[in-house]
């Protein structure tokens, strides 16, 4: 909800979002079960404070649990520096290096796992009606 500065997020037993604001990360997690895991579908949701400049990292677990040749997997921390050190990108941009950042850090072993990225950056402006609908 841009109009009060608050994005609701529910995750659905995927890996926390990544909030970065002012530079500041943070993972933002929820009590739910995976998507199919309980039959009533009911998913808890956080509410986070948002700005212009904020980006938003919603990322399958394919992402951090890339391994290497040496079945070290790529990992929160390694994702989070990569949140932080590129914070200056476009969504689009960010996406497409973290993802080449990951094929990289696997080398030549195949993922076991789907990897994707989205990422959003709240730049603040206001939609027009033509974009709304």
């Amino acid at each position: 909800d841009w109009n009060e500065k608050n994005a609701r997020i529910a995750n659905a037993g995927h890996p926390p979002v990544i909030h970065r604001s002012n530079g500041t990360l943070q993972e933002v997690r929820t009590q739910s079960l995976g998507l199919g895991m309980q039959r009533q579908g009911m998913f808890s949701e956080v509410v986070v404070r948002i700005a212009a400049g904020d980006s938003l990292c919603m990322y399958t677990d394919g992402v951090t649990e890339a391994a290497n040749q040496s079945s070290e997997q790529f990992g929160i921390e390694r994702l989070m520096n990569l949140v932080s050190s590129n914070g200056a990108l476009a969504a689009d941009a960010f996406a497409t290096e973290t993802i080449q950042t990951v094929k990289e850090f696997a080398g030549k072993k195949e993922f076991k796992d789907d990897a994707t990225i989205v990422s959003v950056i709240l730049n603040g402006a206001k939609r027009s009606e033509e974009s709304t609908r």
